[in-house]
């Protein structure tokens, strides 16, 4: 089948939209567009194995499966390609991977094609770049990393470290510059602070000073920018697919689903 794409960056909700809203901690959207199954998972980033929300994506997954008779059947992942996964009880891998990890164990389990969605680091800082400058961008990312590692109790110097290596490792790998200022980011990001919220740790300011949903923080507006991106490139491909005929099944952050659901359903009428 073949979609209009004229008016599908209108239909998408814009990041600023939510700021102060309520919207689903779970979103499961279910479409027929044409012959096509489209089954939309919007999932709470976890590495909980006892989190009751794994439970039900595997229904829902059963569901698709079942639904679409395990035909021309395609997962779309909020990731970049994982590490081969050598574990094969679901709570370690969990634990390691959280849902994009359970996410690929399950589709090789149930013989799905899997497509890793997530733009490249280098895709990321070139957006960013048009839109500030390179040291900016490069603070947007490597903060965004730190984010995520110091939510999960790493240390602060130590998720340093490790976000150094791992977004320079991808981008050497995709022969894109590499980040070579980190001790100036470093600087950067406890300048912040001590002008924000110097009462706070590096820890806990990193969280707010990353967060797209808050209106004073000064890297707000360009981690909303990069959100809105991030969905209009998801809805392409999620159109790509539909136009191959494929019945997809995606699995993304619920703000982001929630955001395109109007592309979704207009996709219906």
């Amino acid at each position: 089948m073949k979609i209009d794409r004229s008016k599908l960056k209108s239909l998408i909700i814009p990041t600023e939209k939510l700021i102060g809203q309520n919207y689903p901690s779970l979103n499961q959207y279910k479409f027929k567009i044409g012959e096509p199954w489209l089954y939309c998972f919007g999932i709470n980033h976890s590495s909980n194995p006892q989190d009751k929300q794994f439970v039900e994506l595997k229904d829902f997954i059963i569901e698709f499966i079942e639904k679409t008779n395990g035909q021309d059947n395609l997962c779309l992942l909020e990731s970049n390609p994982l590490p081969k996964i050598e574990a094969t009880n679901e709570e370690e891998i969990i634990k390691q991977f959280g849902e994009r990890g359970l996410m690929v164990h399950l589709c090789q389990q149930n013989k799905i094609d899997y497509i890793f969605c997530e733009e490249t680091t280098g895709q990321d800082i070139n957006y960013l770049t048009e839109l500030s400058d390179r040291q900016t961008a490069e603070l947007v990312i490597v903060g965004r990393s730190l984010a995520s590692l110091v939510k999960k109790g790493v240390s602060w110097d130590l998720a340093l470290e490790r976000s150094y290596q791992s977004l320079n490792r991808e981008l050497l790998a995709d022969d894109d510059e590499p980040i070579t200022a980190l001790g100036e980011i470093n600087n950067k990001i406890e300048e912040l602070r001590k002008k924000y919220q110097p009462e706070v740790t590096l820890e806990i300011f990193i969280d707010w000073l990353m967060s797209p949903m808050t209106t004073i923080s000064p890297l707000a507006s360009l981690r909303r920018k990069l959100s809105d991106w991030r969905n209009f490139n998801l809805v392409q491909k999620i159109i790509d697919k539909l136009d191959e005929d494929k019945n997809l099944l995606v699995v993304f952050g619920s703000a982001h689903i929630y955001q395109i659901k109007p592309v979704l359903e207009s996709l219906t009428s």
